[in-house]
């Protein structure tokens, strides 16, 4: 068998191009030498003057020799061509793994900010909580005001879960289940920032292009979701 890698050229357009001449040149001299040979054999059967028998099959020799060649040059070629195609693939996850690195880090500045704006949002729902106090408590004995004070979690709650669903279409059973196991939920997200929650991207990506024996163990980021159904297993065990 050949080595493809003997050639500088590492180009798969290049190299289909010739796998495809040089099945066609194959061809031509399959067809050359069969040619030849059943010259030579009507010559023989017909007695023909013996160096006329020996001219051709001396063609039918070098026939016989080209095609030889010409094949050893097909099976080459169509090595450098996989092998280019693999390089090129190669190539290829590499330059999408740069791109995803890329985009991962954005993505997790993005929810860095993010995280710091919802600290922001959920110091002013603190301050409110004070306010709202001060209201209770200028209110007196008003016990509309006081009723309605009470209640007053439930809107809050609404706009914001309202909210974060209209962004995160999916979320839904994610916040069903994590209201439902709330306390361990709340154990699992602890000291978690938002861009914690992001995997390696990058890895993930590199790891499905790389052949499965080579491929290494990437461990699985556990959603809201997963960890509200691991509570809801604990409690059943």
């Amino acid at each position: 068998m050949g080595n493809w890698n003997m050639s500088k050229d590492n180009n798969a357009t290049l190299w289909a191009s010739r796998v495809t001449i040089l099945k066609d040149k194959v061809e031509a001299g399959e067809e050359r030498l069969e040619q030849v040979n059943a010259a030579a054999s009507q010559l023989i059967a017909e007695e023909a003057p013996e160096t006329k028998i020996a001219d051709t099959k001396r063609d039918a020799q070098a026939a016989d020799i080209d095609l030889t060649h010409l094949r050893r040059a097909l099976m080459d070629a169509q090595l450098a061509l996989e092998g280019a195609r693999e390089a090129e693939e190669t190539e290829g996850v590499k330059t999408r793994a740069s791109h995803i690195k890329k985009l991962q880090s954005r993505r997790e500045r993005v929810l860095d900010e993010a995280g710091g704006y919802f600290k922001q949002f959920m110091d002013k729902i603190a301050d409110s909580e004070k306010l709202a106090i001060q209201i209770h408590q200028a209110a007196g004995g008003c016990r509309t005001v006081g009723d309605d004070l009470n209640k007053r979690h439930g809107p809050i709650a609404a706009w914001m879960i309202t909210r974060i669903v209209e962004a995160l279409p999916t979320a839904e059973q994610a916040i069903g289940a994590t209201i439902a196991n709330h306390n361990h939920a709340k154990q699992q997200m602890a000291g978690k920032a938002l861009a914690d929650l992001q995997p390696d991207y990058t890895l993930m990506f590199r790891q499905y292009h790389t052949p499965k024996v080579e491929k290494v163990h990437v461990p699985k980021e556990k959603s809201i979701y997963d960890f509200a159904m691991d509570g809801e297993e604990e409690e059943a065990a």
